[in-house]
């Protein structure tokens, strides 16, 4: 009975062995999961802020563009205005010819 005794003794001892070992092996995953998420939680860290400096970097380069856009209407808007301005000076010029043709002949 004690010999009976002791091999179950012995196998509970083994059996206790071998789920301690289990325990560590756990704990060394869930280690290794936690490493894994602090890791993962700085890429997302970092990913968040490239998002955000390629979003503002975005938003001034379409100020910047809506900007470049409007002084070039504007700048349109004074050519036009000069062509105008030219095409007027050049039909009183012609007109201006003309009359001096006219008086000329006469």
């Amino acid at each position: 009975q004690i010999a009976r005794y002791s091999r179950w003794m012995d196998d509970e001892y083994r059996e206790l062995e071998e789920l301690n070992e289990a325990a560590l092996q756990k704990e060394e995953e869930i280690v290794e999961l936690m490493e894994d998420m602090v890791r993962l939680q700085r890429r997302l860290d970092d990913s968040k802020r490239e998002a955000s400096r390629r979003k503002s970097k975005y938003r001034n380069y379409m100020r910047d563009s809506d900007r470049a856009l409007e002084a070039q209407r504007k700048y349109c808007e004074e050519l036009e205005e000069a062509a105008d301005m030219m095409a007027e000076q050049i039909d009183e010029l012609n007109r201006n010819q003309q009359d001096r043709r006219c008086e000329s002949r006469h």
